[in-house]
């Protein structure tokens, strides 16, 4: 993720899941994952994420994400469909 106009990248950072609870997207259940941002730089925030269907996703699991150098912006590394996260 490039950040136009001040040619600053992403930082690599991690995200920490704090909660996760099913909830109603429409007419189809999703699961919506609380998570603690933190990288360095940019003081720590939280934000969520929501994922189609009906996962498992356990408490302090930790997510890969690229954090906006200057602002709470960030992108998940990988498919958060994919890999250990998610069962």
């Amino acid at each position: 993720m490039a950040c136009s106009g001040h040619g600053r990248r992403a930082r690599p950072g991690s995200g920490q899941v704090t909660s996760a609870k099913r909830v109603w997207c429409g007419e189809d259940r999703c699961t919506r994952v609380q998570i603690l941002v933190a990288a360095p730089g940019p003081p720590p925030f939280a934000t969520s994420h929501l994922v189609h269907g009906e996962k498992i996703v356990e408490v302090g699991t930790s997510i890969p994400v690229d954090v906006h150098p200057t602002r709470d912006l960030f992108r998940l590394v990988d498919d958060p469909t994919s890999g250990e996260m998610l069962r």
